[in-house]
C-alpha cells in the first residue's frame, strides 16, 4: 500500500515524517518518528504530497519509520528487524561510539569511557568544543515572531489609554497595527 508524504520535521533531536497511511480510520494522518538518514533522504527526495512507500516497526499506537522508497512498497518490520539496503536509499551505519549496556556510556567524540552516564562528551572534549543551549540559536523567523509579539504587548499596554476615548473598534485596531510597527522599527 502506498502512503502520501506530507512533511519531514525536526525539532532538537526528534525527526519526525507526516505522513497520510489513506486508511480508513477518523484520523489517517499520523506523526512517525524516523532516523536522522532517512529523513534526510526524505527532505531531499520527496514533496508534499507524493507517494512513498514506508517500511516501519509499530509498538503500540507509535510509528518508527525505518526505510522510505520512491516506489511505494510498504510493509510493517518486526521489533529489531533489519531490512535489506537498496541502491536509491542511504546506508545507515549504527555509531560506535554509543551506550554499550555491559561497559557503559562512552564519550560521543573521543570514544572514553564516561564516569557518568548522563552526559554525551567526556570533561576534556566540551572544554574543547562547549555545547551551546538552544535558547542561543533560534532562526530569524523565530526572532522576529519574538519581536513582533512583544510589540504588540507594548502596544496593547499603550491602547488601554485609548480605550475610553475611542470607541470604535476599526479604529483601535487601526491605532493597535500602526504603534507596534512603530515599535518594531525602533528595536
Amino acid at each position: 500500500m502506498a502512503y502520501i508524504f506530507k512533511v519531514a520535521y525536526k525539532k532538537g533531536k526528534k525527526l519526525l515524517l507526516k505522513i497520510d497511511t489513506q486508511d480508513k480510520t477518523d484520523n489517517p494522518v499520523k506523526w512517525m518518528n524516523t532516523t536522522e538518514a532517512v529523513y534526510n533522504y526524505v527532505k531531499a527526495n520527496f514533496e508534499e504530497d507524493d507517494k512513498i512507500g514506508i517500511e516501519y516497526t509499530k509498538k503500540g499506537q507509535l510509528f518508527h519509520v525505518v526505510r522510505v522508497n520512491k516506489d511505494g512498497k510498504s510493509s510493517e518490520k518486526e521489533e529489531g528487524a533489519i531490512a535489506p539496503e537498496t541502491e536509491d536509499e542511504p546506508k545507515v551505519e549504527k555509531e560506535t561510539k554509543t551506550t554499550n549496556k555491559k561497559d557503559g556510556k562512552f564519550c560521543l567524540d573521543c570514544g572514553k569511557k564516561l564516569t557518568n552516564p548522563k552526559y554525551d562528551t567526556c570533561w576534556d572534549c566540551h572544554e574543547k568544543n562547549p555545547s551551546k543551549g538552544s535558547y542561543s540559536q533560534k532562526s530569524p523567523e523565530v526572532q522576529a515572531s519574538i519581536k513582533m509579539q512583544v510589540a504588540y504587548k507594548a502596544a496593547a499596554e499603550a491602547m488601554l489609554v485609548f480605550t475610553g476615548t475611542i470607541s470604535d473598534l476599526d479604529t483601535l485596531k487601526s491605532q493597535l497595527d500602526d504603534l507596534a510597527e512603530h515599535i518594531v522599527k525602533k528595536f
